[in-house]
């Protein structure tokens, strides 16, 4: 009986080592194989915190239904817009996750307009929503609000091929406001936008401005109809422009204007070294870049 057991255990051992263990090998290969071939094709993959993944949906709402559905903290999700749409407003906020979300179109040009008199979209803290090639946010002629809005921690990416456009409010920031968060510029274009107060194209309170191309054109305000920047509560903050083009009111149909002050942009700080600025030829038209220190003194620009 000891020679049979004896016996049993070493067939069975010699089984696992020669048929069961390669084949679990295999498996999980195929399996990785798998998961490769689903990126590589651009398919949704079963892991969403993949960089890239793109949301399963037949529509932007289903595809933002979705992601605060599923999005884990760290993931990096792509929405592809084939159609023109409209949607209400949506405060992208994810309980605190860190989650990067890209809107791209086709291969044409995608519309998405605001259904309701709402901010399109409210970035809220830890979310970044990048812009891509295709993609157009239109807005509404007698909105309450900015067309988008940058909360504390938050951050818009504009890339080429992208636009912010027609969007009137009361508010301060016709196109984009940007409360203590983060605005990256690197193509795409700001225009046709209005506010009653400051900051036709962007309103920046306490934030950080970056613009290294891309245009702000025809966007108009009491004050700053291309940007608007406040640096009075946070001495942090940063309006940094090494390319791109801000119009200033002398180029004939896409100038900003301001009724007041500043239709290029108009800048007030605590302290001078808040604002980097650097005058090139990419600020076009009129100088009208009024710069403002904590005591009212109007100091220039570089």
């Amino acid at each position: 009986m000891r020679i049979t057991n004896c016996l049993l255990i070493k067939t069975m051992s010699a089984l696992f080592f020669a048929v069961l263990l390669p084949c679990l090998a295999a498996g999980c290969l195929l399996g990785d194989d798998i998961e490769n071939l689903r990126i590589k094709a651009g398919k949704p993959s079963d892991n969403p915190a993949i960089p890239e993944f793109i949301v399963p949906g037949n529509d932007l709402k289903s595809d933002l239904d979705w992601l605060f559905a599923n999005a884990v903290s760290g993931g990096f999700y792509t929405i592809e817009i084939r159609n023109d749409e409209s949607i209400n407003g949506s405060y992208l906020y994810f309980d605190g996750k860190t989650v990067h979300i890209t809107l791209k179109g086709d291969n044409l040009e995608r519309i998405i307009t605001i259904n309701d008199k709402n901010t399109m979209f409210n970035i809220g803290q830890g979310v970044t929503l990048s812009l891509d090639k295709n993609i157009t946010l239109a807005g509404n002629i007698a909105n309450s609000g900015s067309l988008v809005r940058v909360g504390e921690g938050g951050s818009l990416n504009l890339r080429t091929g992208s636009k912010i456009t027609g969007n009137a409010t009361e508010a301060d920031g016709g196109g984009v406001c940007v409360i203590g968060g983060v605005i990256y510029i690197n193509g795409g274009t700001i225009t046709g936008n209005t506010s009653a107060n400051n900051g036709g194209g962007v309103y920046i309170e306490d934030g950080n401005f970056t613009m290294l191309s891309g245009e702000i054109s025809a966007n108009s305000a009491v004050r700053g109809g291309g940007v608007y920047v406040s640096f009075i509560d946070n001495d942090d903050g940063i309006f940094n422009k090494t390319g791109g083009i801000i119009y200033g009111t002398g180029v004939s149909g896409i100038g900003n204007n301001a009724s007041l002050e500043g239709s290029a942009a108009y800048l007030i700080s605590s302290k001078l070294t808040d604002i980097f600025l650097h005058r090139n030829s990419t600020l076009s038209g009129t100088d009208t870049i009024n710069y403002f220190n904590s005591n009212g003194n109007n100091t220039g620009w570089e």
